[in-house]
């Protein structure tokens, strides 16, 4: 499990009232953070006691990558409650952690780089990284989300609900 986190980034990517919802753990679903300056840097450190990134992880099921997923799409909806927007969420294996054994999923916030690419774009490739963790015969719950995702232009509240209806479905078939 990993403890402190500490990542050093450009002053002024993570906007000042970011800073203040962030280090005041107002977000129960991204870890706290602190910050210090160091020149024309910022060392930005993460309490991620009790989580793992997914980096970490490899031996994820089907019912856990799906939910990890859906637990991600519920914070993506949320994040605006705290004037965050999802777009500027970066999200990948090294950013979103597990508490397997809560089955809780916390995010550290890392602001994407230059103008944000939008939800579409960071999400699909998070679902992209999934579906390649996933066994070939369940990748087509992945292939659905990315398609929701695309090309019917779901929002973050509807993407979890998608992918709590599939986790349903893989109760309900056996899998």
């Amino acid at each position: 499990m990993a403890g402190d986190i500490k990542l050093l980034i450009d002053k002024g990517r993570i906007r000042e009232y970011e800073k203040d919802i962030l280090t005041a753990g107002m977000c129960d679903y991204m870890f706290p953070m602190r910050f210090v300056s160091c020149a024309k840097k910022e060392q930005v450190t993460y309490d991620c006691a009790g989580y793992c990134p997914l980096s970490q992880m490899k031996d994820l099921d089907i019912r856990e990558l799906l939910g990890i997923m859906e637990k991600v799409f519920t914070i993506l909806s949320k994040t605006g409650d705290h004037f965050i927007p999802p777009a500027r969420i970066m999200l990948n294996e090294d950013t979103v952690f597990y508490d397997r054994i809560r089955d809780r999923v916390r995010i550290a916030y890392v602001p994407t780089a230059g103008r944000p690419c939008g939800i579409k774009a960071g999400a699909g490739a998070f679902i992209k990284t999934m579906r390649e963790r996933a066994p070939a015969e369940t990748k087509k719950y992945f292939r659905r989300a990315q398609e929701a995702l695309q090309l019917y232009n779901y929002g973050p509240a509807d993407m979890a609900d998608m992918l709590a209806g599939m986790k349903r479905e893989l109760f309900i078939c056996g899998s």
